[in-house]
């Protein structure tokens, strides 16, 4: 027998079968569902971009190439994988590549003046 769950773990099993309903559909090419998927992650984009980058113009870049890059591969997500790690890989690697080209624009800049 398994022992009773409380509210708490109710509604964390309710938005996880939720989310995966929504990877689900999303994964079928449901632009609706995968919406929702955005509007569920946008607030953690910010935060983990927010992070890396201070520039706000940056992060709202970052944010919508992840969420562009993350529509265009979804149907290749596997859904062992749980959809938020997936997403954090996405955009921590967009943040890195945004700092390395900060800071390669930024030498580029600096070998110039030295001439």
């Amino acid at each position: 027998m398994t022992p009773p769950t409380g509210p708490e773990e109710d509604r964390a099993a309710d938005r996880a079968e939720d989310e995966a309903a929504l990877i689900a559909a999303a994964r079928r090419g449901g632009r609706e569902a995968f919406g929702h998927l955005v509007r569920r992650y946008e607030r953690f984009v910010f935060h983990v971009a927010g992070g890396f980058l201070r520039e706000r113009g940056e992060i709202e870049d970052i944010a919508q190439d992840a969420f562009l890059r993350a529509f265009r591969a979804i149907p290749r997500f596997r859904p062992e994988r749980r959809f938020y790690t997936w997403f954090y890989q996405i955009v921590l690697h967009l943040s890195i590549d945004c700092l390395r080209k900060r800071r390669g624009a930024r030498n580029d800049g600096d070998e110039a003046t030295e001439v």
